[in-house]
């Protein structure tokens, strides 16, 4: 009973390397986006400190470095969003819905927007 017990934990993988994982895939994504994300290189990079992180088994370390990761993608989407707003130059009565009948969206849709969202999409 002991030697199975001990072969499950030599051969199950730590979680950090799941976490792992998902961290590469958000930076490739970031990457393909803002590329100057991959700017800093060597010991300074983003994918090399999380494989550092990983190989160490230092959750604490990995978390902040996702975190960092976590907010330069904020910053991304807040500079981008930024911009759409900003480019918005009516008078906000000019948009608005004239129809006081409208209905109410369909759970999962946005008010006026012809994109269904799943609530259940995993990307």
């Amino acid at each position: 009973m002991f030697s199975i017990l001990y072969l499950n934990a030599i051969t199950e993988e730590p979680p950090i390397r799941k976490m792992f994982t998902e961290f590469r895939n958000l930076y490739n994504e970031l990457a393909n986006c803002v590329p100057a994300v991959t700017f800093k290189s060597g010991r300074h990079g983003f994918l090399h400190r999380a494989r550092v992180a990983r190989e160490q088994e230092d959750v604490v370390a990995f978390r902040g470095i996702r975190n960092e990761l976590i907010d330069y993608w904020k910053a991304y989407m807040d500079s981008r969003l930024g911009k759409l707003l900003e480019s918005d130059m009516y008078p906000s009565h000019e948009w608005k819905d004239a129809s006081p009948t409208r209905s109410q969206p369909p759970f999962g849709q946005a008010a006026q927007s012809p994109v269904l969202l799943d609530p259940f999409l995993h990307v």
